[in-house]
C-alpha cells in the first residue's frame, strides 16, 4: 500500500518531521528554542564520509562523527539509552549526514522536498 500510495515508511516520516524541525531551529524560525543553547557547530571544516553498503547493517563508529558539509553540529556522547535517544542528539546525527544542497536550502519546503527528493 506505500509503494501504491508513493509514501515513505513511518520511520522515514518521523526522520525527516524531526530533521524540518531542526532545519527550523537553525533558521531561527522557533523562537521558543535558542539554536545558541543546544547546538554547538563544528570548526573543523574536514569532511569525514563513512562508507556504507546498500542493505546492510553496521556499526560503523566513524556514522558518529560523519561530517558532509558546512554546517555540522557535535554530537553529545550518550551515557544512557534515554539521552541517545532524545531530540538533540538524535536528529544531529542525520542533520550531519545531509548533503549540502538540503542543508542550504532556503525555505522549509525546499529543504522538504531536498529531504525526500521529489519535486
Amino acid at each position: 500500500m506505500l509503494v501504491k500510495l508513493d509514501l515513505d515508511t513511518l520511520q522515514q516520516r518521523r526522520k525527516n518531521a524531526r530533521l524540518v524541525f531542526l532545519f527550523k531551529i537553525v533558521r531561527g524560525m522557533v523562537p521558543a528554542i535558542d539554536s545558541v543553547n543546544y547546538l554547538t557547530p563544528i570548526t573543523n571544516k574536514r569532511k569525514i564520509i563513512p562508507k556504507s553498503r546498500p542493505n546492510s547493517e553496521s556499526s560503523n563508529i566513524v556514522e558518529k562523527f560523519c561530517i558532509n558539509h558546512s554546517n555540522c553540529f557535535k554530537t553529545k556522547n550518550p551515557k544512557n539509552q534515554q539521552y541517545k535517544n532524545s531530540f538533540f542528539v538524535k536528529t544531529i546525527h542525520d542533520w550531519n549526514a545531509l548533503d549540502n544542497i538540503a542543508v542550504c536550502a532556503n525555505t522549509v519546503e525546499s529543504f522538504k522536498s531536498a529531504l525526500t527528493g521529489r519535486d
